[in-house]
């Protein structure tokens, strides 16, 4: 029901946000947020790995980047 009854989409920009910080990406946008909606977490993950050179565990930060999501402040459509 994520994008048809609740609206998660800021959850989802914070929680991608502080992971690449974590892994020490500092110029993450809306804009650079919205260019990958759509696409599989894996599949991101990935993408950033090779594009920017990043030291990425796609399985192991795929679980971390869940566990930044607040689903509890989420807001209903």
């Amino acid at each position: 029901m994520d994008g048809v009854l609740v609206d998660t989409m800021k959850l989802h920009y914070i929680a991608w946000k502080k992971l690449l910080e974590e892994k020490g990406f500092k110029k993450f946008t809306k804009q650079l947020y919205l260019s990958f909606a759509g696409m599989k977490t894996l599949e991101i993950l990935q993408m950033f790995k090779k594009k920017h050179h990043l030291k990425i565990n796609p399985e192991l930060d795929a679980k971390r980047k869940e566990e930044l999501v607040y689903f509890s402040e989420m807001t209903l459509f």
